[in-house]
């Protein structure tokens, strides 16, 4: 049971790791010092404008979001990341994730949480309405 449900989750990340490869290239424009002290400073209202900025530049408005969470991880061993925390919500799908950045980042995506409405949004596989949702959410 337990490795299916990782593997389900898995294929979920991956299906949102595809969808917001556009958007992680439009962060990482941004000059990562500024980002890191951004989020040391807790200046999470100056990070929430640059994040979402870049989320309306490639999504149709507060589809994704930025969650008010952000770590950063810097030590001498390795490589600086940083991990934001994500929100999606569009055609009864809400997902709530985990996004990293940084040079040796495994899997940029760990799901938090992830609801499906059953009203009719809905109808397909889970991982198909995912997929469509983010896809109906992208700007033309």
């Amino acid at each position: 049971m337990q490795r299916t449900l990782h593997a389900s989750i898995s294929r979920f990340e991956k299906v949102i790791a595809d969808a917001v490869a556009d958007l992680v290239q439009e962060i990482r424009d941004h000059d990562v010092a500024n980002l890191i002290a951004f989020v040391r400073m807790e200046r999470l209202k100056t990070l929430e404008c640059l994040i979402d900025a870049d989320c309306e530049l490639l999504f149709k408005p507060r589809t994704m979001q930025f969650g008010q969470r952000a770590e950063v991880r810097a030590d001498w061993q390795t490589p600086p990341s940083i991990e934001l925390a994500m929100e999606f919500h569009f055609g009864g799908v809400d997902v709530f994730y985990r996004l990293s950045l940084g040079s040796d980042v495994e899997g940029p995506v760990k799901i938090d949480y992830m609801r499906f409405e059953k009203d009719g949004h809905c109808t397909t596989a889970e991982e198909a309405c995912l997929d469509r949702a983010l896809q109906a959410a992208r700007r033309p």
